[in-house]
C-alpha cells in the first residue's frame, strides 16, 4: 500500500459542512488506511482543535492531526500541509468536499498503474440544500462542478481537458516540494490563492503544472470522485461575479509567473463583446463584464510591477 498523507485546510468553516467532511475521509480511511490526516488550522477565528466535531475525529483516528498556520490565505495553508506530510502521495480535501469511500483506493491505484502522473484529480458533482436558479448552471464550471467520461493526461501547460481540480488534488511528494521550493526561493511572490474575502484562485493551477516543470504529467481520472457541498450564498450573482473576477484575474498573473502568452483584449474586441452583451441576460452580461474587469485589474498590476511585456 502507498504512504498517503491527506490534508484539508480550513479557515472558519461550516460546521456540518465540515463535519461531512471528515466523516467522508473517515469512511474513505476504512476501506484504505491512509499514512495520515493533516488538518490546516489558517488563523480562525475559533481554533478548529477546540471543536467538539473535530476532538470526536481526532479521537477516533489515530492518524489525524491539526496543525495551525497564523498567517492567512490558501497559498500558506497549503505549504503549511506540504512541509508536515510525509506521504508518498498528497490529497488536499477541501473542507467542503465528501470524497466518496473509494477515493483512497483510487487514488493508489492511479498512482501505481500511471506512475507517470505527478498531480492528478477527478470528477466533481455539485451538491446544495436549496436548488440553484437556472441560469447559474452554464457558470457551475467555475463552481468546480466537472463531469466526464473517460480518462485524460498529459504534460502541457494550460490544457484545460488534462488540469486537475483543485479540490481532490492528487500530488507524488515530488512536486509538492518543487512547489514548496519555488515560494521559498522567492519564485512565487504574488499571491495566486484565495486569502479572506479574496476568491483568487490560480493557485491549484500552479501546483498542478509542477508536475510538468519536472517531466511527468498531469491528469483526469473517471473513477476518482467526491461531492462539493455548497451553500445558496454560491448561486447568487454577486458571488459569481466576483468568482469570475478572481478567476480571471488570477488567470493573467499565473500566465504571466509562468512566461504564458497573454495579450490584452483589443478595443475593437472590446467594442464587439459589449454590442454582443446588450443582446444577453442580465447575469451574463454582469458576469462578462467582471471577466474584463479581473483582466484588465491584473494588467495594471503587473504594470505597476513594470514587469509585464505586451504582445
Amino acid at each position: 500500500m502507498m504512504d498517503i498523507s491527506v490534508i484539508t485546510c480550513t479557515y472558519n468553516p461550516d460546521l456540518p459542512t465540515l463535519e461531512k467532511c471528515l466523516d467522508a475521509i473517515a469512511k474513505a480511511y476504512l476501506r484504505y488506511p491512509i499514512k495520515e490526516i493533516i488538518l490546516i488550522d489558517n488563523n480562525s477565528t475559533e481554533p478548529i482543535s477546540e471543536l467538539a466535531l473535530v476532538k470526536k475525529f481526532l479521537q477516533n483516528q489515530p492518524t489525524a492531526r491539526v496543525v495551525s498556520e497564523p498567517v492567512q490565505g490558501l497559498t500558506h495553508a497549503r505549504l503549511s500541509g506540504i512541509a508536515q506530510a510525509s506521504g508518498e502521495l498528497l490529497i488536499f480535501i477541501d473542507d467542503d468536499n465528501i470524497i466518496r469511500d473509494d477515493f483512497f483506493l483510487e487514488a493508489d491505484r492511479i498512482s501505481k498503474e500511471y506512475p507517470f502522473i505527478g498531480a492528478f484529480s477527478g470528477q466533481v458533482q455539485l451538491q446544495y440544500a436549496v436548488e440553484p436558479p437556472d441560469w447559474t448552471r452554464r457558470y457551475w464550471g467555475m463552481l468546480v462542478h466537472r463531469l466526464f467520461k473517460g480518462n485524460s493526461w498529459g504534460n502541457l501547460y494550460f490544457e484545460n481537458n488534462i488540469m486537475p481540480n483543485g479540490a481532490g488534488l492528487c500530488v507524488n511528494r515530488k512536486v509538492a516540494l518543487y512547489y514548496k521550493s519555488l515560494h521559498e526561493s522567492g519564485q512565487r511572490n504574488i499571491t495566486l490563492d484565495r486569502s479572506g474575502q479574496s476568491l483568487m484562485s490560480g493557485g491549484d493551477n500552479d501546483l498542478a503544472m509542477c508536475a510538468c516543470d519536472l517531466g511527468l504529467g498531469m491528469g483526469l481520472f473517471e473513477k476518482l470522485f467526491l461531492y462539493h457541498f455548497l451553500p445558496t450564498s454560491r448561486f447568487t450573482l454577486s458571488y459569481l461575479t466576483r468568482l469570475t473576477h478572481g478567476i480571471y484575474y488570477s488567470d493573467i498573473l499565473l500566465k504571466y509567473m509562468r512566461k504564458s502568452p497573454t495579450e490584452k483584449t483589443s478595443i475593437k474586441r472590446k467594442i464587439f463583446d459589449q454590442i454582443r452583451t446588450y443582446s444577453m441576460a442580465k447575469e451574463d452580461r454582469a458576469i462578462v463584464k467582471a471577466m474584463y474587469a479581473g483582466q484588465e485589474e491584473a494588467y495594471i498590476y503587473l504594470e505597476s510591477k513594470k514587469s509585464v511585456v505586451h504582445a
